[in-house]
């Protein structure tokens, strides 16, 4: 079992930015207000900034055992789970930085099946003879399917304003392997 936790962040000098209000004291979104003209401004200082690698809780949990009723058989188990990294739209000004990906969550499965060991005895003439040891494997990679998020993709629509569209990480995948050892 491991678990990290961890917190960190940056106080950026000069990283001061200003929201700009009408004379009807709306909001103005550049590219997307009627009116553009601005009659008011307030300052903001953001403070602490988290840093790009600043993710807080990471739990992991690795099991592995034989089945008991049959000693060439082994089972394992591991699962992990991380809380959201900070992220902001491309603009490279880190105060806007303070987004979370979701959770990165997963369960991955394997079995494997010993079929020769140092103890199997073959023939004089078998081909296997040569072999040391060899075992068969199958596992099962985000055994629950969970569409865990990796980064995000920037859009701007005809306003200027951006959207983060989720690029997701593999589903699920199945992986056979033989392993041979001569």
């Amino acid at each position: 079992m491991s678990l990290s936790i961890m917190k960190t962040g940056e106080n950026l000098k000069n990283d001061v930015y200003y929201d700009r209000f009408d004379i009807n004291g709306n909001k103005i979104i550049p590219g997307f207000s009627a009116d553009q003209t601005a009659v008011d401004s307030t300052a903001y200082y953001p403070g602490m900034t988290p840093r790009p690698q600043d993710q807080r809780v990471t739990f992991s949990m690795f099991f592995q055992d034989h089945l008991p009723k049959w000693p060439t058989f082994k089972m394992s188990l591991t699962l992990t789970f991380g809380t959201g990294f900070p992220f902001g739209p491309p603009d490279f000004q880190r105060y806007k930085d303070t987004l979370r990906m979701p959770f990165y969550r997963r369960v991955d499965i394997g079995f494997q099946k010993q079929l020769i060991s140092d103890k199997t005895k073959f023939r004089e003439k078998s081909i296997f003879r040569h072999f040391k040891n060899m075992f068969l494997s199958l596992e099962v990679f985000n055994l629950l399917g969970v569409n865990n998020t990796v980064s995000y993709l920037w859009i701007k629509d005809f306003s200027g304003r951006q959207y983060a569209i989720p690029n997701y990480l593999t589903n699920r995948l199945i992986n056979i392997r033989l392993y041979a050892q001569f």
